[in-house]
């Protein structure tokens, strides 16, 4: 099974890049694309197979879907730049699709950028919604919904609730959750930087809340 990883970089300071240069470090795939959505500090066009820059910043939905068009993986990892991935994830990965043929994505233990790593015994599948990272997971190619992701939504919550919610109630894949690899997230460092460049993350957690509920006809919680 080939794998991508998609790489989603948005930073406006010293510190993502180089958080962005420890992700990369730790993600490694037959194919790293990385979507660098309009950043403003240093150039790592070099530091991936494919590069796309953006002019501005399209959002999540969008430029994961511009990473999920460019990929030729079988297994597509989808990942923030603030975060770091264990050694094991790609192969524990694998063994999770080959063993489980109606799963179609993968989430893992999150720990706080600091902890100490930790390895795990067990995987899980079925439903639960709290599973679902949007920082890093993994999802088969044939299980993207047609069109990728909403990009209705605004920048902040909910889109991943959605694309989530018709990998799973529309097109009947199942989610795995497994312990045996990590990643560690270091507190949303991307969307505290756009806060603090653009603000109201509330304000479009509402909007894209209401959008949800207008689409599905019931809130994400529910």
């Amino acid at each position: 099974m080939k794998t991508s990883i998609i790489l989603l970089r948005c930073d406006f300071n010293n510190e993502l890049y180089e958080l962005t240069k420890a992700a990369v470090a730790t993600l490694k795939a037959d194919q790293q694309i990385l979507i660098d959505n309009a950043s403003t500090v240093g150039e790592i066009k070099d530091w991936a197979d494919i590069y796309v820059k953006n002019k501005t910043n399209l959002g999540y939905p969008a430029a994961v879907n511009q990473g999920f068009k460019l990929s030729n993986g079988d297994i597509i990892f989808v990942a923030n730049n603030d975060l770091l991935v264990s050694v094991n994830a790609i192969e524990i990965t694998k063994n999770i699709f080959k063993d489980n043929p109606r799963v179609g994505m993968v989430h893992y233990r999150m720990l706080k950028y600091d902890e100490p790593d930790f390895y795990g015994l067990d995987t899980w599948i079925n439903d639960k919604q709290r599973w679902a990272h949007a920082s890093f997971y993994a999802i088969r190619k044939e299980a993207i919904p047609e069109g990728g992701y909403d990009e209705t939504y605004a920048a902040g919550g909910f889109d991943d609730w959605d694309f989530q919610n018709c990998v799973r109630h529309i097109n009947g894949w199942q989610m795995a959750y497994t312990n045996k690899a990590f990643f560690k997230h270091k507190d949303s460092s991307t969307y505290l930087a756009l806060d603090k460049k653009e603000g109201g993350r509330s304000t479009r957690d509402l909007i894209n809340r209401e959008y949800f509920k207008h689409k599905f006809n019931e809130y994400p919680e529910d």
